[in-house]
């Protein structure tokens, strides 16, 4: 029996299982136009998040408030495989990015900044988050996830392995926590002119994604993705 046939019967079976909603917090040290910046520019989550994001394409330029881009992400956990899906931006409010997705993964992604000592309501989404003149200072983030699976691998797996799901995800938020925090101390470092070759990079990919070969082959997929996108 093919994989897709046993995923389809599984997801007769067992349609609750492959349903996800999965909550994290980071707990970060930035100013809200340093935040801002990276929320605005999922483009650049391979740069920062490269534990998860092998790539991550914009396909569809966003519009001035932040909302509208679409982008093609290839991305991993722990474990060896891999998922691909489409994310569009759909809102950029006040104090919250929302995303929906398509592809191995269907459904949507919440993000909301506040300030951890609540001296203030700004946000890294609102207008002013660039202002100059705004200080460092800590932030929690709150991620959450509601996504149905749609990978066949995965539908096979999600009755039996979910909580073991879940830790793969849980392992891949804790790694973007390290990566933005090691990432706006480098960004830091090259703003002020010194190197920042120096300082610890954010952690990479789990093999065989860490070997280099296989890496090369990541960007021919995502050169794949992107004209997929276009047709």
């Amino acid at each position: 029996m093919r994989i897709g046939e046993l995923s389809g019967r599984v997801r007769r079976l067992f349609g609750r299982s492959l349903r996800y909603r999965v909550a994290s917090r980071w707990r970060v040290e930035a100013t809200s136009a340093e935040l801002c910046s990276v929320i605005r520019h999922p483009e650049r989550l391979a740069e920062w998040w490269p534990a998860a994001f092998l790539s991550s394409e914009r396909l569809r330029e966003p519009g001035t408030d932040g909302a509208g881009g679409y982008y093609c992400v290839y991305t991993k956990g722990w474990a060896p495989y891999t998922m691909r899906f489409d994310a569009w931006v759909t809102r950029v409010g006040d104090q919250e990015v929302l995303i929906e997705t398509a592809g191995d993964f269907e459904g949507g992604a919440s993000l909301r900044c506040r300030a951890a000592d609540d001296q203030s309501t700004e946000s890294p989404g609102s207008a002013s988050a660039s202002a100059p003149g705004c200080g460092r200072r800590r932030w929690l983030i709150d991620l959450e996830w509601q996504v149905r699976v749609n990978k066949p691998l995965l539908i096979v797996l999600s009755p039996l392995l979910k909580p073991l799901l879940v830790a793969n995800h849980r392992w891949v938020v804790a790694q973007g926590e390290t990566g933005l925090r090691r990432a706006l101390v480098r960004w830091r470092a090259a703003a002020r002119g010194d190197d920042p070759a120096t300082l610890p990079q954010p952690p990479g990919p789990t093999w065989p994604h860490s070997m280099r070969w296989v890496r090369r082959f990541a960007r021919r997929a995502r050169a794949t993705c992107h004209q997929e996108a276009l047709s």
